[in-house]
């Protein structure tokens, strides 16, 4: 008689993986929370594949649970490489989706973690109205002094509410930066001006003064050491120089370009379908600097203004710009564009196409509404973005629909 055939034959380590992702998915479902928290204590234990089954289930699990399992999982110590950026990861997705795991994100990561999730942070900036949620952002950005994020952050200056402007005036002063000093003394002259604004400009400008004084002090000790005051003469005669040069450079190009440029945007607004087609051969000829110059002359004040008009022809002009120059902070812009109810399928089709040309996305969780789009040729655009972006919470949540 033979034996079981030894497909049927389980081994010991598969029992053990379905034993723990089957119990742990049970405590969550039936909302055992200390139950599933003593069995994450074990998780840096597990095998990398379980590890990854637990990563799936709390893709999926609801968000109250998923808030408190996820808080209490990142706390663990012991976590693989790989498991902490997928842990990463997750929280970014769902923050797109429910901006309180972003709270996580400001607790546990750090500086670098955060400059990561900045497309997040844009879109948590322009879109909740959660307080608790923008001091905390606005705390972050200002502590981590990431300063592409001086602008987001100045709008707040403001705001009605006393507590987010006096989080924003404190990060623009830990940033320190010329924008951020730029945009509190804008600030100073409208009737928002409050004394916390008047002294953080005192502030920065007062550590300018001591930073000033530091490095003088550091060139003069250099001089006096080397003694050849000449050098520095000569060193700046040669920067002012080539600094001229440069400037005339660009000028006289800024020139040239002007004329092309009007003769393209003319096309490209074109009614006609041939002279935008013709627009658009000539821009990807074009080098990915002329490129972004021609993105900034444009009569509509950029890429934003476009992607906010009325008129689809110039959405759609916009996010096939965006394809080519693929700007990083324009991101959120094409998420708030494909949350809008009334969004024609061209110009939805063109959105999934832009975000399909970055290389990887810092999240694709708003993409997964693509995938049950009516139109096939959207649902197929969605998918392809997806495809360069197989996060857990995206593999979870497609094969859960």
């Amino acid at each position: 008689m033979e034996g079981p055939s030894a497909a049927l034959i389980a081994k010991p380590w598969e029992i053990m993986m379905e034993n723990y992702t089957s119990r742990l998915k049970n405590n969550i479902k039936n909302k055992k929370m200390a139950e599933a928290k003593k069995m994450l204590e074990n998780f840096p234990e597990q095998s990398l594949g379980t590890q990854q089954e637990v990563l799936q289930q709390l893709a999926i699990a609801d968000d109250k649970s998923a808030l408190e399992l996820i808080e209490f999982l990142v706390e663990q110590k012991n976590k693989s490489h790989e498991i902490g950026n997928r842990l990463n990861q997750l929280i970014i997705d769902r923050a797109h989706l429910n901006f309180s795991f972003a709270l996580i994100l400001y607790k546990t990561a750090d500086r670098g973690k955060i400059s990561e999730a900045l497309p997040l942070i844009r879109h948590i900036l322009s879109n909740t109205t959660d307080r608790f949620i923008l001091e905390n952002t606005l705390r972050i950005l200002g502590k981590n002094r990431l300063l592409t994020m001086v602008d987001p952050v100045a709008e707040y200056i403001y705001s009605d509410d006393p507590d987010l402007k006096a989080q924003s005036i404190r990060a623009l002063e830990r940033m320190g930066s010329d924008r951020a000093l730029q945009r509190l003394k804008q600030a100073a002259d409208t009737v928002k001006c409050n004394q916390d604004i008047i002294d953080a400009i005192d502030i920065i400008e007062d550590n300018r003064i001591k930073a000033k004084e530091k490095e003088d002090k550091i060139k003069q000790e250099i001089k006096e050491q080397i003694h050849d005051a000449e050098v520095d003469a000569k060193v700046a005669k040669i920067i002012a120089q080539q600094k001229i040069s440069i400037e005339e450079k660009v000028k006289k190009e800024n020139s040239a370009d002007e004329k092309e440029y009007k003769a393209l945007i003319a096309a490209l607004t074109s009614e006609k379908i041939d002279n935008r087609y013709l627009a658009f051969t000539d821009i990807y000829k074009m080098g990915k600097d002329r490129a972004f110059r021609f993105a900034e002359s444009l009569e509509s004040k950029g890429l934003v203004k476009h992607l906010k008009s009325d008129n689809n022809n110039l959405r759609v002009v916009a996010l096939r710009l965006i394809a080519r120059l693929i700007p990083e902070d324009i991101i959120p812009d094409i998420y708030t564009l494909l949350e809008e109810k009334d969004i024609d399928r061209a110009t939805k089709f063109c959105a999934y196409e832009a975000l399909e040309s970055y290389p990887k996305l810092e999240s694709a969780a708003k993409i997964l509404q693509g995938i049950d789009d009516p139109a096939e040729h959207v649902r197929i655009s969605a998918a392809r973005a997806l495809d360069k972006n197989p996060t857990d919470f995206v593999c979870a949540e497609i094969q859960n629909s």
